[in-house]
């Protein structure tokens, strides 16, 4: 965070102008503090969020396990169902209803996967007829690389993932352990400047492209190799 915020003497300058112009009852020095502690606050905010969700989890899949339900079927059920059971009769098979949810999950599902729906839907009219156009990513660094492609897309916890370009749908801290290995970039489909992962990438000096969007991520994640050049701003496959 502290090197993401660093100013040079022009753009100090300018901020200061603006500062003065609007007549701000604050300068740089501070702006940039409150900047850097908000930032901070929000991460750890976040890190509590996904750690007590972690919880939740591991309660669920091990509450699913005494039932001989596997992880995978009870990404299936809701967790609404789940909660449900608490006001159903004593007298319900707990087993056979939360097997029924995952049958009804998994037809949802099937429907969901022939579905495309554009990024954003302003109008009802955006459902039934849309174009996806290719989206300018964040682009961290100014570094250019290239290298294999490895897609996660479940656990993955256990793969070498040193000298890859890592892709990965979302920026969110679930991801964090990438950063364990030696990656050499990170490419996400969604994500913003000041999303998680553009600013760890930021820290470390990783090249990445955040927030690519639908068009260059479904060229990367059917590809090998990618070159990402940060400075230039372009992904391209090979």
């Amino acid at each position: 965070i502290k090197n993401s915020l660093q100013l040079s003497a022009e753009q100090y300058i300018k901020i200061q102008s603006l500062i003065e112009e609007f007549q701000f009852d604050f300068n740089v020095d501070e702006l940039i503090e409150f900047i850097r502690t908000s930032i901070s606050a929000r991460e750890e905010a976040k890190f509590e969020f996904t750690k007590n969700l972690s919880d939740v989890l591991s309660l669920i899949n091990d509450y699913g396990s005494n039932l001989e339900i596997c992880r995978e079927d009870l990404a299936f059920i809701r967790v609404e169902s789940i909660l449900g059971l608490a006001n159903k009769s004593e007298l319900i098979n707990v087993k056979n209803e939360l097997q029924r949810q995952v049958t009804i999950g998994k037809e949802q599902y099937g429907i969901t996967e022939f579905t495309k729906l554009p990024p954003i839907i302003t109008t009802e009219k955006d459902i039934v007829v849309f174009i996806i156009n290719e989206d300018q990513p964040n682009y961290v660094t100014n570094k250019s690389i290239t290298g294999e492609i490895i897609v996660l897309n479940g656990d993955f916890q256990n793969t070498n993932l040193d000298n890859k370009i890592v892709v990965i749908e979302c920026a969110d801290p679930g991801y964090d352990w990438i950063f364990t290995h030696s990656i050499v970039g990170l490419i996400t489909k969604y994500g913003g400047a000041n999303s998680h992962m553009a600013i760890r990438c930021t820290e470390f000096n990783i090249p990445a492209a955040i927030g690519c969007g639908e068009v260059i991520y479904t060229k990367v994640v059917s590809s090998k190799l990618a070159e990402l050049n940060c400075g230039v701003g372009y992904v391209k496959v090979q």
